[in-house]
Order: C-alpha cells, then sequence, then structure tokens
C-alpha cells in the first residue's frame, strides 16, 4: 500500500465524519482493509471512499440528512411566505400614510 494511497485511522474518521473508535471497529471486524506498518495502520483511501457512499450503517446516511432538510424547508417556508406576505401588508399601509 503506497502512502499517497492510504490513509491513517484518524485521517479516514475525518473523511467519513465519525470517531477513531468506529474506524478502528471496522478495521477489526474487517469491513475496511487495513495494513499495520509497524505503530501505524494503513487503510486503503479507494476503501474509505467506497465506504463513504455505499455505507448507510450509522456512517454518513445522506439521505436522512436530506429528507430531514427538505421537511425543514417545507416547514418554514410556509411561515416565511406568510411573514413576507404580512411585511407586504405592512410595506403598502406605510406607503398610503
Amino acid at each position: 500500500m503506497a502512502d499517497e494511497g492510504s490513509v491513517t485511522i484518524a485521517e479516514a474518521a475525518a473523511l467519513l465524519a465519525v470517531s477513531v473508535d468506529t474506524i478502528r471497529k471496522a478495521v477489526r471486524v474487517g469491513e475496511l482493509p487495513a495494513q499495520r506498518l509497524g505503530r501505524t495502520v494503513r487503510i486503503p483511501r479507494s476503501a474509505v471512499m467506497v465506504k463513504a457512499v455505499t455505507d448507510t450503517d450509522g456512517y454518513r446516511d445522506v439521505r436522512a440528512d436530506l429528507a430531514t432538510l427538505s421537511a425543514q424547508i417545507e416547514r418554514y417556508g410556509n411561515q416565511i411566505d406568510e411573514i413576507q406576505k404580512s411585511l407586504a401588508a405592512v410595506h403598502a399601509k406605510a406607503v398610503t400614510l
């Protein structure tokens, strides 16, 4: 494994936005391949990237985040429309004064 093609456990954790312990467990149970070089564990960058886009088991469930954001936009979007209408009405009254 070449250095430029691999990352440390800490780097993998940062790339996947998870804890170092989560990466250690993934290596230990075989979810991520790794090679020990002295005291350092190196993980192929490609394996980390595949994990980032294919794993929905608590790593980065983007779909859930998108669904949450969509619901918030829908909820607050209606409130924003109402506020804009109220501001327009206040503005219209102020202009006629």
